[in-house]
């Protein structure tokens, strides 16, 4: 079985695309695996030349001046289509950026040929290349709603929402994060199955001391920590909240961003507010060890209701309390973590949390635990097994 995995960007955050196309690679039944990245812009190429690039643009094009649009990193098979321009639903441009997918990114369909082809689509502008794969069996990863971002506009929702609905329809299997997203799309593909994130718990798994980041060592306890993307998920009404509420408690927020640009500014003009900037995934257990508690204060609604986030897991391999807006359902069950939504639930949370018991942490570490990577990929295993044409399933493959 070939299979071609259309991702994000491979990066060092280590998201749930890497999680299990890395894995995936691995299966003996597997003979090839190409990751296909969300592709490069042209206009990405002017600003890195002229120095304007965001942080992930640069270091995509520093990467692609070096090695080339295709290349291995981490033993996978990674290509870099390029565009013109960035998605738009304006005909013109959409046919120019498809032909440029086809030439950079698709080139490599042709190894193919004679093999059984897995699609594994996580990405609703894809279903724009699907065309060219008409024998594949084809895995939509419903990651999100994308149509519901908030810095999306009215135009590029209503295509995102096309898209996603048409890959819902048209796949052979869906794999949703949450219980209302799993309601939504069985509603267009009964065969639709839950599959939340997990966590790369070797990560947190260590007997040596941990040093502690110098930049969070001058902060005094105790603090109260964030790990994500800084964006206008976060609910900063609530964020100001808090951290006015309690100004001996040093919120700190660790993630790409700048919260005076998504709404975050009044909060961030808080003495008690650190932002420290993205970090590395391999820092991230080195940061949670530090803080006293980790949060989640995020907004609730339709795009955060189809997420299963990927920082409870972290958070919970650290061991640490966590106060979520929101969580998963068999997470919150599990009585590890403290769900509030209003400012005095949230800082009543909070000071519980700092008050817990060492045997809570421990229960975190096991949950965690159930909850690997190595674990969710085999669940999606079996979930393919039990839906891919007899003669190419991967029961015999094995997951490193």
């Amino acid at each position: 079985m070939n299979v071609l995995f259309f991702g994000d960007q491979w990066d060092d955050k280590w998201r749930r695309r890497q999680q299990i196309a890395l894995r995936m690679a691995r299966w003996s039944s597997v003979d090839s695996l190409i990751y296909i990245e969300c592709p490069l812009t042209l206009t990405s190429l002017a600003k890195f030349i002229l120095g304007r690039a965001d942080g992930e643009a640069h270091k995509r094009w520093r990467r692609v001046m070096r090695y080339g649009l295709q290349t291995t990193l981490d033993g996978v098979q990674v290509v870099t289509p390029l565009v013109i321009g960035p998605l738009s639903p304006v005909p013109a441009v959409h046919a120019v950026n498809n032909h440029s997918m086809v030439w950079t990114g698709l080139g490599s369909r042709g190894r193919f040929a004679n093999g059984d082809l897995l699609v594994w689509v996580s990405m609703p502008a894809a279903v724009r290349w699907l065309p060219h794969f008409p024998e594949a069996f084809i895995c939509y990863d419903a990651t999100e709603r994308f149509s519901e971002s908030p810095w999306e506009d009215d135009r590029r929702r209503r295509l995102l929402r096309e898209w996603d609905d048409q890959l819902a329809d048209q796949a052979d299997l869906v794999l949703v994060q949450t219980e209302h997203h799993l309601r939504e799309k069985r509603q267009l593909n009964s065969a639709t199955f839950l599959v939340p994130n997990a966590v790369d718990v070797s990560r947190f798994q260590t007997d040596l001391p941990i040093r502690p980041p110098d930049d969070i060592v001058s902060i005094s306890p105790p603090r109260i920590g964030y790990v994500g993307a800084i964006n206008s998920r976060i609910n900063w009404q609530l964020v100001e909240s808090i951290a006015g509420a309690k100004p001996s408690w040093q919120i700190v927020f660790i993630g790409n961003g700048d919260p005076r640009r998504c709404g975050g500014d009044s909060a961030a003009s808080l003495r008690n507010m650190h932002f420290l900037g993205e970090k590395p995934y391999s820092a991230v257990p080195a940061y949670l060890a530090c803080f006293d508690v980790c949060i989640a204060p995020l907004r609730r609604d339709e795009l955060t209701a189809s997420q299963s986030l990927l920082k409870l897991f972290d958070y919970m391999a650290s061991g640490k309390p966590i106060v979520s807006t929101k969580a998963d359902v068999a997470l919150q069950s599990s009585g590890a973590i403290y769900v509030a939504n209003d400012p005095a639930a949230f800082i009543a949370s909070i000071q519980t949390a700092l008050n817990e018991s060492e045997h809570l942490s421990l229960h975190r570490r096991r949950i965690a635990a159930q909850n690997s990577w190595d674990t969710r990929v085999l669940q999606i295993r079996e979930i393919l097994d039990d839906h891919l044409p007899e003669h190419w399933r991967t029961e015999q493959s094995t997951v490193a």
